[in-house]
């Protein structure tokens, strides 16, 4: 099992639990424009993954999202410096993942 994490706010989370995740696109500054989904090794806090003074409700809650081992996701590997960072379409996630509220 592959468990990596998305890291958002209580009500985002609610909702990813609900319907899925969905598809954003942003400008990453080595990368361009990407639609996808923000996955990381590990629960992002202030400062790390999120801008230093980020609100705390931004990244209050963190979800695990499980694949089973064998599913391939180096093609998805967005940052490699640790934390490592993937970037994934939302179909992928929705379709291979299990997703779960990580309790505190």
């Amino acid at each position: 099992m592959t468990t990596l994490y998305h890291t958002t706010s209580v009500a985002a989370a609610a909702s990813i639990l609900d319907a899925g995740f969905q598809d954003t696109t942003e400008v990453h500054p080595l990368h361009g424009e990407i639609t996808g989904v923000y996955l990381c090794e590990k629960p992002l806090t202030d400062g790390i993954g999120f801008p230093i003074g980020t609100p705390a409700e931004k990244y209050a809650q963190a979800l695990l999202v499980e694949f089973d081992d064998g599913h391939a996701l180096d093609q998805f590997v967005l940052d490699p410096v640790p934390p490592q960072i993937w970037h994934l379409p939302a179909s992928e996630i929705n379709t291979h993942a299990t997703v779960t509220l990580l309790s505190s």
